[in-house]
């Protein structure tokens, strides 16, 4: 389709600033198609990397392709060289990795966002996974999907947690129960709250 327009040049010398002015000129789709052609040259710096594939994993996330925006944001991380930067696209990925309904991904990028964190950090940053599972659990509750909310909610109760977080993942999961017609256990649940 694009065959006649030459989208990347044959350029050594890509700056951020380059491939972001180039990208303001096209749509989304010849965005993504500039930005694959860039992400399979090898001869491209860290940096550009890094760039490229976050630009990539933006522009599927708009389109709701949540894994296929995490695994590019997954290519990223491999070229960070910051611990920060990398720690704050781990978090990201998780996001994206519950968004696309992969839990076991989402926890795996969320431990090892954990693992960079210093002792004295460690809770803060619990608590900050803690909210994105919830957020995105009430997002899906909001637009009916109750299974996928359920899911979420079943894997938080794994977590370490608090007395007050613990009974509120255990009330909002018990609605969600009941609400799928699964009584008992939102009984079973209920019953487990401490109070």
């Amino acid at each position: 389709m694009f065959e006649n327009k030459r989208l990347v040049e044959d350029r050594e010398d890509l700056t951020e600033a380059y491939i972001l002015e180039k990208l303001k000129g096209f749509s989304n789709i010849l965005q993504l198609e500039y930005l694959e052609k860039l992400n399979k040259r090898d001869t491209l710096l860290p940096g550009i990397k890094v760039l490229v594939c976050k630009k990539i994993s933006e522009i599927y996330e708009g389109r709701n392709l949540y894994s296929i925006a995490a695994t590019s944001l997954k290519q990223a991380i491999g070229y960070v060289v910051l611990a920060k930067e990398k720690k704050e696209l781990l978090l990201k990925l998780g996001t994206l990795w519950i968004k696309a309904g992969e839990l076991l991904s989402s926890t795996d990028a969320f431990n090892e966002a954990l693992k960079m964190e210093s002792s004295s950090e460690v809770r803060n940053l619990q608590k900050h996974i803690r909210s994105i599972y919830l957020n995105e659990a009430s997002n899906l509750e909001k637009i009916g999907k109750m299974a996928k909310a359920t899911a979420i909610y079943e894997r938080m109760l794994k977590f370490p947690q608090e007395g007050e977080n613990i009974n509120e993942v255990k009330v909002k999961l018990a609605n969600l129960y009941k609400k799928l017609g699964r009584v008992a256990e939102s009984l079973n649940l209920m019953s487990t709250i401490k109070k």
